[in-house]
């Protein structure tokens, strides 16, 4: 009994660990909650520790907000994926959300971290770092820049109309897997380089064009 309990200690002094505990428990809360109704005690209570340790590891709440979000914009979210079959896995990823995905739980904790003014700087701050630039280093060639604004644009807006029409009956059938191959092959195009094949309407099945362009 003295040894497990001797063990217990140990592993409650593992700075490591405990930061990864108070870390985990702080994302959860930043992602349901608001800035301002996040509370560090509770946040302490929860990771089982005193709320002086948040102090220790994370020196505020600003801080620890912060770490939150750079943890959580990882350039891997985005750059692990297969160049030449990014298109279909950026659309296969928006059919598989759900509730209790992942990529949902990103998608609210940046939500919520653009409705204050110090957690939207923030947010403004680690998208560029941590998101953006990487991006467009992986996405290369002419027009980088331009190219990675237009995918972060097209994969979010999926991403977020996903989560809010979840369940819905827009479009269902030959209509949805239409849209899911033209969405694929949009974003690959622009992974491609190909925006003026873009810009021609040739990214689209010619009926589609016809109609889009009247």
């Amino acid at each position: 009994m003295i040894k497990d309990f001797r063990t217990t200690k140990r592993r409650q002094r593992n700075a490591p660990a405990t930061r990864s505990r108070i870390l985990a428990v702080a994302t959860e809360h930043f992602t349901k909650e608001s800035f301002d109704g996040v509370g560090l005690r509770q946040i302490a209570a929860e990771a089982g520790v005193d709320v002086a340790l948040i102090a220790r590891y994370f020196g505020s709440k600003e801080n620890l907000f912060q770490e939150v979000l750079s943890s959580t914009l990882s350039p891997n979210n985005w750059v692990g994926v297969e160049r030449e079959t990014f298109g279909q896995d950026m659309v296969d990823a928006v059919s598989g959300l759900h509730a209790s995905s992942p990529i949902t739980d990103y998608y609210l904790l940046l939500i919520r971290a653009a409705t204050t003014p110090f957690t939207l700087s923030v947010l403004h701050r680690l998208v560029d770092e941590r998101i953006f630039e990487p991006f467009v280093e992986w996405v290369g060639g002419e027009d980088a820049r331009l190219r990675t604004k237009l995918l972060l644009t097209f994969i979010s807006g999926m991403n977020i109309h996903a989560l809010v029409a979840s369940g819905s009956k827009m479009l269902e059938g030959e209509d949805m897997k239409r849209f899911r191959r033209i969405s694929a092959d949009f974003i690959q195009r622009i992974v491609d380089g190909d925006i003026e094949m873009l810009l021609k309407g040739d990214a689209l099945p010619a009926s589609v064009s016809r109609s889009a362009n009247g």
